[in-house]
């Protein structure tokens, strides 16, 4: 089972990743690390593979080709997200249309940052192919964080391309010529990939001849920068460690469950993962395993006071169960307990980044680890591999990152050297946490350069070739200057490599070198090497053919938003929409609102050398209903002031279209009558209420009305009426 890590940080944690289905809640001081798992075929345990393209398509429920309107950072119960809206310009596999929102776990709000390493990042007015799935929410999110998105772009001789920042090429991918490729950077061709897609959903094996290797694209050539050190801080540049061993104390560990599947319930795997770290002398490391605790744990955002290592996920922190078909998520882990800040002080230079000196450092005081259910030999995960896992978060847990050092136990992948540290992860150990009896390390050194390179071009792509001497670089660097201009990395290439293929280049004169790097630094610069790439005759121009689609052929005036994409074929330069309605554009796939109600035509015309070309479509445009207004309650009655017994008629003077009354007479009857009359049977003074609503808003409006007791009987007949006159 091939395995790739990837990272995940804010302000506590550190996670094993691979289907990340359901988030975490991070709280404001949150660092993790994502852990990803992925399955791929006839791969042995050491190959770094991310998930194979047909695995990709087959667990992405969503596949959509589409542009970035807009990205927000919102607040849901406490977790921060960035909201994503799509415009869908189509869809390879599901059904949906019109504008769709993802989340991502990240972002920031006033000064709470939630960084997450390894998610997708979506910029607005990008146009995207990304891979999603549906969430409890009723939003979408991203398959396999960045994994899962790719952002057009185009090379310097025009080709059209989905670019992914890969941590390491897809070993199964191929050439347009079907050779494997082994470069780094590698990507695919879009008319190519995209009907791989198709074919792949479709049931069909599809061609998978599109990848790209180290392509020159037209706006985007990364610039030279600093080599990075191999091990990393967990937050770089922050320092976050735990200030107890210094005082001669231990951290204690509880486990909390057990994990199915392997003896003594994973406790083995994790007491034999701890020692790897307070194992090694040099560094003055004490975790200590206090046994099984009981209770309810803690989870990664709520700390209890105890460090936990918490078997077969029981709160479900982390969604559904692994999968080794598909890949998911193992575990999480890190810290989540930070307070303060104090000096500390490093006592020798590990590497250019790490060096000797006064920091600022946090004090870790909790730490945690969750892994997931599913996770058993049975699933791939042998007892070697999970305490290798445990070990590398365990680093974690101690303030460390990942390191680019492929040998090391920090690598962002299983190596299958088992829960040992090696050499990058002693050094790391022995910077963060020096034991004052153990002598510096000897500095590095750094490696040789590079030589003997050669360049040849082969229409647009430009072969590399030269001599790798040294023997203790991490990795190479490819360097390009076009056209005589300043020079800019264009490549990677990894450490023993000595060729490399560019890719997409258009017609000039470019030169290269070539460098090794180490946590020492970056070599001297190979000798440079020039090649000139010949312009090409273009093929002749084709006949533009005009066509388009819409999300919708209805809607509303004034709310619905129309996005067109435009389809067409053949050779065209520009494209001109006419709405209709007087509106028009010259994008290549618009967005419209229509004000007013009524049937409009649209026009889409392309222009090209070749020609010009037509397509129309109707869209029907509806008025927009009435607006609702709010009520406002009133109400006369006959009389505010009545005898006990008598009835009072009650009249409903509410503004705003009520649809619905509820009356309350104040002596314990009520009414749901629009005017309804009522008769008192006893005196008093009486608060009448009637509540009037509509289907947008409800109003209270209420009045008094005094009861008098019965009035006394009063004869109005003469004595001598009663008497007939008898005195």
């Amino acid at each position: 089972m091939p395995v790739t890590r990837a990272g995940i940080s804010n302000h506590v944690a550190a996670v094993f990743v691979a289907n990340p289905m359901k988030t975490k809640n991070p709280p404001a001081y949150w660092l993790s690390c994502v852990f990803m798992i992925f399955g791929a075929a006839a791969a042995s345990a050491t190959t770094i593979v991310l998930p194979t393209d047909e695995q990709l398509i087959a667990k992405s429920p969503l596949i959509v080709e589409a542009h970035v309107l807009n990205t927000t950072a919102v607040d849901i119960d406490g977790r921060i997200w960035t909201e994503v809206t799509l415009g869908v310009d189509r869809a390879l596999k599901g059904n949906v249309s019109g504008h769709i929102v993802a989340r991502e776990l990240g972002g920031q709000i006033d000064d709470r940052v939630t960084r997450v390493f390894g998610a997708p990042e979506y910029v607005a007015g990008e146009n995207v192919l990304t891979f999603l799935t549906p969430t409890p929410r009723g939003d979408y999110q991203t398959v396999d964080l960045y994994v899962g998105k790719f952002k057009q772009a185009r090379t310097m001789s025009g080709m059209r391309l989905w670019h992914r920042d890969d941590i390491a090429a897809d070993a199964a991918l191929l050439d347009s010529e079907f050779h494997e490729i082994h470069a780094r950077n590698v990507q695919r061709e879009a008319a190519g990939f995209e009907q791989f897609i198709l074919d792949r959903v479709a049931g069909r094996d599809g061609s998978k001849n599109y990848g790209i290797e180290n392509p020159l694209l037209e706006n985007e050539v990364r610039s030279t920068g600093r080599i990075t050190a191999n091990f990393t801080l967990i937050s770089e540049p922050a320092v976050y460690r735990w200030t107890a061993f210094e005082r001669g104390s231990s951290v204690p560990w509880q486990s909390f469950g057990t994990q199915p599947g392997y003896s003594g319930g994973g406790v083995s795997e994790a007491q034999t993962a701890m020692g790897a770290w307070t194992g090694y002398g040099s560094a003055l490391i004490r975790y200590t395993y206090a046994g099984a605790s009981s209770g309810t744990p803690g989870t990664e955002n709520r700390p209890n006071g105890i460090n936990e290592i918490t078997f077969n996920d029981p709160l479900q922190e982390i969604a559904g169960s692994y999968n080794p078909s598909t890949g998911g998520i193992v575990g999480q882990g890190g810290f989540n307990g930070a307070t303060g800040s104090t000096t500390w002080t490093s006592t020798f230079t590990a590497d250019a980044t790490h060096t000797q000196g006064s920091y600022r450092a946090t004090t870790i005081t909790e730490g945690f680890m969750t892994i997931q259910d599913g996770v058993s030999p049975s699933a791939g995960i042998s007892s070697a591999t999970l305490a290798e896992i445990v070990a590398h978060e365990f680093g974690h847990t101690l303030g460390l990152g990942h390191s680019s050092d492929a040998t090391a136990l920090m690598y962002p992948s299983v190596t299958g050297r088992g829960a040992s540290l090696r050499a990058d992860d002693q050094l790391a150990a022995r910077w963060l946490y020096p034991n004052g009896s153990a002598p510096a390390p000897p500095p590095p050194s750094v490696p040789t350069a590079p030589s003997n390179l050669t360049a040849s071009a082969s229409g647009s792509n430009i072969n590399l070739q030269w001599r790798d001497n040294a023997s203790n670089e991490a990795g190479q660097h490819i360097y390009v200057a076009a056209n005589g201009g300043s020079f800019n990395r264009v490549g990677d290439a990894v450490a023993g490599a000595t060729t490399a293929t560019i890719t997409g280049a258009s017609a000039g004169s470019y030169s290269f070198y070539v460098t090794a790097y180490n946590t020492a630094g970056e070599s001297s610069p190979s000798n440079t090497a020039t090649v000139t790439v010949a312009g090409s005759t273009p093929p002749p121009a084709q006949p533009p053919v005009a066509a388009f689609a819409v999300s919708a052929t209805s809607g509303i005036a004034g709310s619905t938003t129309f996005m067109f994409t435009n389809q067409s074929t053949g050779t065209f330069t520009s494209q001109f929409w006419n709405f209709g309605d007087g509106g028009s554009s010259s994008a290549t796939n618009p967005t419209h609102v229509f004000n007013v109600a009524g049937t409009y035509t649209v026009i889409l015309t392309v222009s090209g050398n070749a020609g010009q070309s037509q397509a129309t479509r109707a869209i029907t445009v509806t008025a927009a209903p009435p607006a609702i207004p709010n009520v406002s309650a009133a109400f006369d009655m006959t009389s505010s002031s009545i005898n006990a017994g008598d009835s009072v008629a009650f009249t409903d003077r509410t503004t705003g279209s009520p649809t619905s009354w509820s009356w309350s007479f104040g002596d314990g009857e009520v009414s749901g009558a629009q005017n309804p009359v009522h008769a008192y049977s006893s005196p008093g003074t009486y608060t009448v209420t009637l509540t009037a609503y509509n289907s947008v808003s409800s109003s209270v409006a209420s009045r008094t009305i005094t009861v008098n007791p019965f009035a006394p009987y009063r004869s109005l007949v003469s004595v001598t009426a009663q008497t007939d006159g008898v005195g």
